[in-house]
């Protein structure tokens, strides 16, 4: 149990990614639904997100592994601390829980779930490319954010069952959004922190250009609530100040201006998704 315990701390902290599942679950339950959501409903559903994001942490490591042992042995899979079949088994045996509770739950949101499954192994195959892909760092990124599109859309079949209105496209985009600001947010660093073998955009484009693709990635999510849903003013003021952040941290490219990248990434991700929340 201590292994296991270590592992979550290490790669899929629990105590970091239950709250933000919970929230934009409540978030996209109440933006998908007419009436107020039930705090069970939320409680059922969220677990089920966060073992797809659970999968997605094991596909990840069956991808890395190679690249993981030969940059970063201290990392838990490379140093043994959990096999991959270990791994395997667990996200398996989530899957089976996803399984039987979605077909009991609400049936039509299976084809949500195999879709998201599906992704899911392309991902871990790299789309059959990944030569190509890993030449194409905007491209390998953009052709694995739609899983987290997929994985919010499946929260909201729950409500929608596969009758999707108009506002799906506001909720994929900002899911999109979210998906990209995360991304980028964890792979922009200063010179003294980037380590050999990891690629971040800091390093690939330079700091400056990852910065605007960071801040360009934001605005689209905020765009799209702004155009279809009316936004929000918390948001709103949120978004101008980040302008000047992204501005004076490419100007400086201090460390102690590029540690927050990854903190507004999440608060902004945050944001967008109580903008698309119904409150009672």
């Amino acid at each position: 149990m201590q292994r296991w315990l270590t592992y979550q701390k290490e790669r899929f902290p629990l105590l970091a990614h239950f709250p933000l599942v919970l929230l934009t679950t409540w978030s996209v339950l109440t933006f998908a639904s007419d009436q107020p959501v039930r705090p069970g409903g939320v409680l059922l559903v969220a677990p089920l997100i966060l073992g797809l994001f659970f999968q997605l942490r094991v596909f990840d490591e069956y991808k890395d592994f190679e690249e993981d042992r030969q940059y970063r042995p201290y990392r838990a899979v490379p140093r043994g601390l959990i096999t991959l079949r270990e791994l395997r088994n667990v996200a398996l045996f989530v899957a089976g829980v996803q399984l039987t509770a979605t077909y009991i739950w609400n049936y039509p949101s299976l084809t949500v779930l195999l879709v998201c499954w599906i992704y899911m192994i392309l991902m871990g195959l790299e789309f059959f490319n990944p030569a190509f892909l890993k030449k194409q760092p905007l491209l390998y990124m953009l052709s694995h954010l739609p899983i987290v599109g997929l994985i919010q859309l499946y929260a909201a079949s729950f409500v929608w069952d596969l009758e999707w209105p108009r506002q799906a496209w506001v909720l994929f985009i900002v899911s999109l959004s979210g998906g990209a600001l995360l991304e980028f947010g964890r792979k922009i660093r200063p010179p003294e922190k980037e380590e050999v073998g990891v690629q971040t955009y800091s390093a690939l484009w330079g700091i400056e250009r990852a910065l605007f693709t960071w801040f360009l990635a934001g605005s689209v999510g905020v765009f799209a609530l702004g155009y279809f849903h009316g936004g929000w003013v918390v948001l709103s003021v949120f978004y101008l100040l980040m302008f000047p952040f992204a501005m004076l941290a490419a100007i400086r490219k201090s460390a102690s201006l590029l540690k927050y990248v990854e903190l507004f990434s999440a608060l902004w991700i945050v944001l967008m998704y109580l903008s698309l929340a119904r409150f009672p």
